[in-house]
């Protein structure tokens, strides 16, 4: 402790020790446990479990697929506005505005 805390510790009553005592060994005696345990908990629930996927497996499982669409200037321009004020990209608008698009013409499946 730096010198600064000198003069506070120096005021605290016994009651006030005796409660930093009291809180200081409640946490040493309850909460570290219980934080020690939550830890192996946790490390033996990701044990269990396989390792996650990769990348590549990640997108052979995906039910979306890819397609490339050309856009006249003047649209391209207005999505590109539009995805930057709304901080998203051009193509996570496009296809949002696709798959509105299509529902507003009969529902999705």
């Amino acid at each position: 402790m730096g010198p600064h805390y000198v003069g506070r510790l120096e005021r605290l009553s016994c009651r006030e020790w005796w409660d930093i005592v009291f809180t200081l060994i409640y946490i040493s005696v309850f909460t570290v446990p219980l934080l020690q345990d939550l830890v192996q908990e946790l490390q033996q629930r990701f044990d269990g479990q396989d390792p996650p996927p990769n990348s590549a497996a990640v997108a052979d499982a995906a039910s979306s697929e890819r397609i490339n669409v050309t856009l006249p200037r003047g649209v391209m321009d207005e999505l590109k506005r539009h995805a930057l004020e709304e901080g998203r990209s051009c193509g996570n608008l496009a296809a949002y505005l696709v798959e509105e698009a299509l529902r507003r013409h009969r529902p999705l499946h």
